[in-house]
């Protein structure tokens, strides 16, 4: 499961163009680059979430719910406008509730799970942030192989 799939979508164009292009245009390195970037947006996405509802004293349990619920969240509200935005605000709440119900069913102590939620929502959101600039780094990584002078 996925939450942004844009890095993915990189990897492909820059195959495709290295696939295109003879190799010669974006080479099979740099695919590799792509490749290795795309999975360390997808560690930290998932990777800071859980390590903050963790570093908060969350429980396994509120970890994969905070996964599940931004999951949730991000797919309920992708009809809501504004049409990027909505999804990844219900995903940073999904998270938030989903870690929260996880841990109050674990501990059934109301303060500590709405620590444990907060530190899950704020860690999701930033590690959204890193997988965005390593998605705005790999577009510039494409770029520069196909629009660089020679």
């Amino acid at each position: 499961a996925l939450r942004l799939p844009g890095t993915w979508m990189i990897v492909l164009v820059g195959l495709g163009l290295g696939w295109w292009g003879d190799w010669k245009t974006v080479s099979a390195n740099s695919v590799w680059l792509l490749v290795s970037l795309a999975a360390i947006g997808e560690v930290a996405e998932f990777g800071v979430s859980i390590l903050s509802a963790r570093r908060a004293g969350g429980s396994r349990r509120a970890a994969l719910f905070g996964m599940i619920g931004g999951l949730i969240g991000m797919i309920a509200t992708v009809p809501l406008p504004p049409p990027l935005l909505a999804p990844i605000g219900g995903a940073v709440v999904g998270c938030f509730v989903g870690a929260t119900i996880g841990e109050l069913w674990k501990q059934d102590r109301f303060d500590q799970s709405m620590k444990v939620g907060l530190f899950a929502a704020v860690g999701f959101a930033l590690g959204m942030a890193v997988k965005v600039a390593l998605a705005l780094g790999m577009s510039l990584i494409v770029a520069w192989k196909v629009f660089r002078p020679e």
